[in-house]
């Protein structure tokens, strides 16, 4: 990609520092393996703000790549590595979100970054999870009012209502999510996330993707 915007006479920004919190090989695979589906969705999500064609098939090459390595670490840590027939696209804010927890300084010299972070929202119940079963989130401070859960994964975002019970956000797994997917507190039910909707998130959940079926009688 440096190398496209070179040639395109734009000079490529200076690699950031970052710092991921595992030493182990197998957390930090596991760690690796949400990261390249973050990296997948943000690409996905970016794609229609490519206007230069000279960017296409760069970004459509990285794409192609970070698609094939977030197959083979879910395959190494045990998870269906195609869980979901179709890729995620996510906003930039929100790929920002799960990105900066890891980023620790960036060349003065860079320009400032257009992105900005949302307010957390955190996981508080073991992953995987399946359709159609309760799950619990927390924020701070806890939406008021009349909330959602909003879930993206593959071509689908789905608002699902949701309340504050004991301290906790909770809401239920849509029926038609898999493999890894991305939840937001929106404060309105909408079929796709922008800015103006999210109120905390995205918090990062597996889906377990149900057994497959086989038609026999097409044989």
């Amino acid at each position: 990609m440096t190398s496209a915007l070179s040639a395109a006479g734009v000079t490529p920004v200076i690699a950031c520092e970052y710092s991921f919190p595992f030493t182990d090989p197998s957390s930090f695979v596991t760690l690796a393996s949400i990261l390249e589906g973050v990296g997948s969705a943000a690409y996905l999500g970016a794609a229609p703000s490519i206007s230069n064609k000279a960017y296409l098939s760069v970004a459509g090459a990285i794409l192609d790549t970070e698609a094939l390595h977030a197959s083979l670490q879910r395959f190494a840590i045990g998870e269906v590595a195609p869980a979901h027939p179709y890729g995620s696209a996510i906003i930039p804010n929100a790929a920002y979100t799960l990105a900066a927890a890891f980023i620790t300084s960036c060349p003065s010299s860079n320009p400032a970054l257009p992105f900005s972070a949302f307010p957390a929202l955190t996981v508080t119940q073991g992953l995987p999870t399946s359709p159609g079963l309760s799950f619990t989130f927390t924020s701070s401070p806890l939406p008021t009012g009349t909330f959602y859960v909003t879930f993206v994964n593959g071509l689908t975002t789905v608002s699902m209502a949701a309340s504050v019970q004991g301290g906790m956000i909770v809401t239920m797994v849509p029926e038609d999510v898999s493999g890894q997917t991305y939840a937001f507190v929106t404060n309105a039910n909408v079929t796709a996330v922008t800015d103006a909707v999210v109120l905390f998130g995205p918090a990062i959940l597996e889906v377990t993707p149900p057994s497959p079926t086989f038609d026999l009688t097409i044989m």
